[in-house]
């Protein structure tokens, strides 16, 4: 009866808010926004920790699929954060060396892009100006070769 008494309350401890560890120092984000991370290395870091739960092809996945945009349209700071603090059903990935999150990020954005690349309506950016180059210089090239010489 004790044991489960404790257990219920250790469970309740750790599920509850009011016991959640605070948010990642604001000198871990910043280190780790310092660092170059190595997107293949992030690669195996994703695969190995996160693709079981945000793997889209999966019949019933856990988290979101993250290449539909919300990877994307964080900026590095607050991507990091969800990392780290967890966010919704997403648990708290804390105690990593600060070199993985920075190889993960450089992963995350090589695979499915960051701000920079989303315009304000939510559509990836390819730096198309809107207009159409069609190439023309402005001179009516009719085909006839004959200048009349």
């Amino acid at each position: 009866m004790r044991l489960t008494l404790l257990a219920t309350l250790l469970l309740t401890a750790a599920c509850d808010d009011d016991f959640a560890l605070p948010p990642a120092p604001a000198d871990t984000v910043a280190n780790v926004l310092a660092l170059s991370g190595t997107a293949s290395v992030g690669e195996s870091l994703y695969t190995n920790r996160c693709f079981a739960c945000h793997n889209p092809n999966a019949a019933n996945p856990i988290g979101p699929d993250l290449g539909d945009g919300g990877v994307a349209s964080m900026d590095d700071e607050e991507l990091l954060s969800v990392i780290i603090d967890g966010r919704n059903a997403m648990p708290k990935f804390r105690g990593w060396d600060e070199q993985e999150y920075a190889d993960l990020l450089a992963y995350l954005r090589s695979a499915y892009g960051g701000p920079e690349e989303v315009d304000d309506t939510g559509d990836m950016d390819t730096g198309d100006t809107g207009d159409m180059d069609t190439g023309d210089t402005g001179t009516m090239d009719t085909g006839d070769a004959d200048t009349g010489a």
